[in-house]
């Protein structure tokens, strides 16, 4: 039976960071024996205020205030995914969402994870209902305004 090292490069691809963040990582005590350790550890240390004003990458969109409060906390979302501390950001996510003006929310960029995690209860309770179907592309727009409303913590589960 063959045994795997865990790579550092396999790590960071874990847990959405550089190889090189990794290797100062090592070096500050965090378990690279398996992806499970260095997460748990990682967690359990992260800044998530430091960390994720290294995570934006773009440039700030046009859009003022708001979108741009959104950007960054997009960035400390993910981070807190990774560490498995999504709730200490959701609810300052989901308030500086339902903030963007109705005209610029289709500028929100948010990850497919992070998107998930604002609205997996709803999509939940929606797939109990009724089965996916072909929409109209006239309902495309009613759709993405319904999903950009449960990300922003107006549509919630019961």
């Amino acid at each position: 039976m063959a045994v795997f090292k865990t790579t550092g490069k396999a790590i960071a691809e874990a847990l959405g960071l550089s190889e090189g963040r990794i290797s100062q990582l090592k070096r500050d005590g965090m378990p690279v024996d398996s992806i499970e350790a260095a997460r748990a550890w990682y967690s359990r240390r992260v800044d998530l205020g430091r960390s994720y004003g290294q995570r934006v990458r773009a440039a700030r969109p046009a859009g003022g205030a708001a979108l741009n409060r959104v950007v960054g906390l997009a960035a400390r979302a993910e981070v807190a995914l990774v560490a498995g501390r999504f709730g200490e950001v959701e609810a300052e996510l989901r308030a500086a969402l339902a903030d963007v003006p109705p005209g610029r929310r289709g500028a929100v960029e948010l990850s497919t994870a992070v998107w998930n995690a604002l609205v997996g209860d709803v999509a939940a309770v929606l797939r109990e209902f009724a089965e996916p179907a072909d929409l109209p592309s006239d309902d495309l727009s009613t759709m993405a305004s319904f999903w950009y409303e449960a990300a922003a913590g107006a549509v919630r589960r019961a």
